[in-house]
């Protein structure tokens, strides 16, 4: 699975050879500035884009036209949490939350998920079609069904659509299935919480 640590807006923002339009209205959303080479524009405003609180600047869309990735201008709920302002949203095709990246550590559905210790792009959350918690980086070590997984960037914690453990790394040696699993161990399990 690629894990993205960060959002590198050196790519994203870069101008390279995109041809600009200045003061354009695109979609009926007004922009500074649009390219539609790469499909990214510049938001002079705050703006509602597809249901979804646009902070002023870069907004990138899919070539449908469909929102894709952007900055929350202000908190917005989400499933049963709400995401802070100054969170990066990444939307799927269908316009609907699949990642977001954290200004600062956010609680979510019951975990706590590391955010940016800097208050600008953070670490990566992702979330499945239903809403709910798919991957994350534990602020602290965390038991989930039963099961210590380890915190650190380095370490991701998977949650099946149900909520259920999917995979993490142990944070201490254990007994599970009636097999000794050594601290550091990487597991996964199915949406039963037995090991693969």
């Amino acid at each position: 699975m690629k894990v993205i640590l960060s959002l590198v807006f050196v790519v994203l923002t870069a101008t390279g050879c995109d041809e600009w339009e200045n003061d354009v209205v695109v979609n009926g959303i007004k922009f500074a500035k649009f390219s539609h080479s790469s499909m990214k524009g510049y938001l002079a405003e705050d703006t509602l884009i597809e249901g979804y609180p646009c902070k002023k600047g870069f907004v990138f869309f899919y070539d449908n036209g469909n929102l894709n990735t952007f900055q929350f201008s202000k908190p917005f709920e989400f499933s049963d949490f709400v995401i802070p302002a100054k969170t990066w949203g990444k939307l799927d095709k269908e316009g609907d939350i699949y990642i977001c990246f954290f200004s600062k550590d956010t609680e979510v559905q019951g975990y706590l998920c590391k955010g940016s210790i800097m208050g600008l792009e953070g670490i990566t959350t992702s979330f499945h079609k239903n809403g709910k918690l798919s991957c994350f980086f534990p602020r602290k070590s965390v038991e989930i069904n039963g099961i210590p997984c380890k915190r650190s960037v380095f370490h991701l914690t998977g949650l099946h659509d149900n909520g259920r453990l999917r995979n993490c790394t142990l944070d201490k040696t254990m007994i599970i299935n009636g097999k000794e699993y050594q601290k550091g161990t990487k597991i996964k399990l199915d949406k039963e919480g037995k090991i693969l």
